[in-house]
């Protein structure tokens, strides 16, 4: 678990080394065990392994700072979390042995193991005892294929020599970040945005399409964008190549999109493979402690991020019945003090039954203040709300412990329709399947147990079911300004010509199993999973998320909707089932749904000065997208009682102290 940086230069550019260093050094909390880089000559295959102040000793290469980059024009950099094999040997940038691929690697490959075994068996050999040899040997063998192989999660640069092509190579669900700037200059691609910054030829502009998307939805990375202009993301379940050819080497320049990007995994949220509901639950329950066997593999102390709730449970109690009664777990969880949103009493009843060793911390609104410089500079890009503070928290608890792994519950909601929002959408299949009694007494059932009524949960149903068969998809329109609310800047946006981007909308009859894929792959779970990442390599921690592999995600994507949501609307039908005997039966048996649930609302009323402030003309006017006066004018509103609070209030704050900590420009 690490990060990665590199260049790739075109069209005569100079490789720059500085911007190497620095672009490597933004992410040292990635990797403060080791540093690595190597230069490399894409016309002659010539190159050089270099080391820089942080790396190990016993290494044989020369410092960056004294090779002269002049004859190079790709570079890598590397900073390094130690998990697997904590020698020398894993040491990165990693060359194969007949030095014909590069790798830089950051990520785990669960089943590198298994693996391993069916390389050796075709011949490679290994000299250690990392996943990084195992990731070069797959790819020797198996070209991009291996991607295909691999259980884990992944952010990997491979230069290929003797093809001349370089490959970026992203883990199915985009557990990994990686991002990437592109022009005629060439190619520049990193584990943070913070990294690609640090090269002077990319402006700091903002997307405006992102920046909308985040004040509408909380979240900037619709399209693989992010917050600055021209840097995108290398999609999930995706790997890009770009090819040297000799118009390259000659000086012409090949198109910005020259970097090919190609699909090698996804799912068909269509496909229904019959299996009853016990065969379900019997098979979920293998898959599941197969995945967490696996996630276990470490060189170092392995600890779970533990809510009170069915998922961090689940992966508890797995974790100790795999583990043995003796070995040690620790357990990290955030306390809320408000007892809607406090779950302390479930975390200690699945500790105790764990036998788990519980660290809890309980921030509040002050601490907030203090940290957020901190959160906003790990995180890269604004936050839709406070509950990455929860989770920022809980990490830097995990490091004070010494703890450098932990397993997380991260993706099952979204994987088996653990949320309350899916029920119309349960409700929505039976609708265009004809089924409209079956969805009645869905609605009626649920209403029993969770907080919406049966009328309701109805309405939106027919909503959702209501485009079957869907209107053919029409491209994406300028947004009406009028449309906008007043504390949006209209003229801005229309200047900009921001479009409205489409919403999700099912186009055939699993209404919900279509549901859960869009908000694992494009909607929720891509923006949760940035929260987790930066959170934990933030504080240099590796989080794991069981739940996320391409096995379990198939299984479950093929399972009828009625094994997801029960007729009765319970949520996580199936993995309930299979998780009864090792999951205490009243965490199974929950039917609310709380996480990392923040008192945002509280928080910001208690800091009211310092929201006044971010909202004030002289600072808020950095950000051209908003309107200050307006933003007053709701504050003043919500505390009146006269307006509802929404979390569109910690978004224009949020907004602001990123825009102002990162200088970027609206123009």
């Amino acid at each position: 678990m690490c990060g990665l940086f590199g260049i790739l230069t075109r069209g005569g550019s100079r490789l720059d080394k500085a911007v190497l260093i620095r672009g490597t050094a933004a992410i040292h909390m990635r990797g403060p065990d080791d540093e690595g880089y190597v230069l490399i000559c894409s016309r002659t295959g010539e190159a050089q392994a270099c080391l820089g102040d942080d790396s190990q000793d016993g290494l044989d290469h020369p410092h960056i700072g004294s090779v002269n980059a002049d004859a190079y024009d790709i570079g890598f950099g590397f900073r390094r979390l130690s998990i697997q094999d904590l020698s020398i040997a894993g040491h990165q940038p990693m060359a194969a042995p007949d030095r014909r691929h590069w790798v830089a690697f950051n990520g785990e490959i669960y089943n590198f193991v298994e693996l391993r075994g069916e390389l050796e068996a075709l011949g490679y050999s290994f000299r250690g005892g990392s996943d990084t040899e195992v990731v070069l040997a797959a790819y020797d063998a198996w070209g991009t294929d291996c991607l295909r192989r691999f259980a884990g999660m992944w952010a990997i640069a491979i230069w290929d020599a003797p093809k001349r092509v370089l490959v970026l190579a992203r883990d199915p669900f985009g557990i990994k970040p990686l991002y990437y700037h592109l022009d005629a200059r060439g190619l520049i691609f990193g584990s943070e945005l913070k990294s690609l910054l640090t090269a002077p030829w990319i402006e700091r502009r903002v997307d405006p399409q992102a920046v909308f998307s985040f004040l509408q939805r909380g979240r900037p990375g619709l399209d693989n964008r992010s917050m600055i202009r021209r840097v995108r993301q290398l999609p999930s379940g995706c790997f890009g190549t770009l090819k040297l050819g000799e118009a390259a080497v000659n000086g012409k320049t090949a198109p910005e999109d020259a970097l090919a990007i190609e699909r090698y995994w996804s799912v068909d949220p269509s496909e229904t493979v019959p299996r009853s509901f016990a065969d379900a639950a019997t098979a979920l329950r293998e898959l599941f402690l197969e995945s967490i066997r696996i996630h276990l593999r470490a060189d170092v102390p392995v600890g779970v991020n533990l809510s009170g709730g069915i998922d961090s449970s689940a992966v508890l109690m797995c974790a100790r019945r795999l583990l043995g009664k003796d070995h040690p777990i620790h357990t990290f969880s955030f306390i809320a003090k408000e007892k809607a949103i406090n779950e302390e009493h479930w975390i200690d009843h699945v500790a105790r039954q764990a036998q788990a060793t519980v660290h809890k911390i309980e921030p509040h609104a002050r601490q907030l203040t203090s940290d957020l410089e901190e959160l906003m500079r790990i995180q890269d890009e604004p936050i839709g709300s406070t509950s990455p503070y929860a989770q920022f928290r809980v990490f830097k608890l995990v490091r004070d412990h010494k703890i450098k792994v932990t397993l997380d519950g991260q993706g099952a909601d979204e994987l088996l329709a653990g949320y309350r929002s899916y029920l119309p959408a349960r409700a929505a299949s039976e609708l265009r399947n004809g089924n409209r009694v079956r969805a009645l007494a869905l609605a009626f059932r649920a209403a029993r147990y969770y907080p919406t009524s049966a009328g309701g949960l109805m309405r939106d149903a027919r909503v959702m079911a209501a485009a079957y068969p869907p209107a053919n998809p029409q491209p994406a329109s300028p947004y009406n300004p009028y449309e906008m609310p007043d504390w949006l800047n209209r003229e801005w946006f229309a200047d900009h010509k921001v479009v409205d981007l489409a919403s999700w909308q099912a186009g055939k009859k699993t209404v919900l199993k279509e549901n859960l894929y869009f908000t694992l792959t494009e909607s929720s779970l891509p923006e949760l999973l940035r929260f987790a990442d930066r959170n934990s390599m933030g504080h240099s921690i590796e989080s794991r998320v069981p739940f996320l592999t391409p096995g379990l995600a198939r299984f479950i994507m093929s399972l009828p909707e009625e094994h997801l949501i029960g007729a009765d609307g319970t949520t996580k039908n199936v993995f309930r089932a299979a998780m009864r005997g090792l999951v205490p039966d009243g965490i199974l048996d929950r039917k609310d749904k709380i996480g990392f649930t923040t008192p945002e609302r509280n928080w910001l009323l208690a800091l009211d000065d310092w929201v006044l402030s971010a909202y004030s003309d002289e600072r808020a006017s950095c950000v051209a997208a908003l309107h200050p006066f307006v933003l007053r004018e709701e504050w003043r509103n919500l505390k009146a009682g006269r307006t509802k609070f929404n979390q569109q209030f910690w978004r224009w704050v949020n907004l602001v102290n990123w825009s102002e900590q990162n200088r970027v420009s609206y123009q």
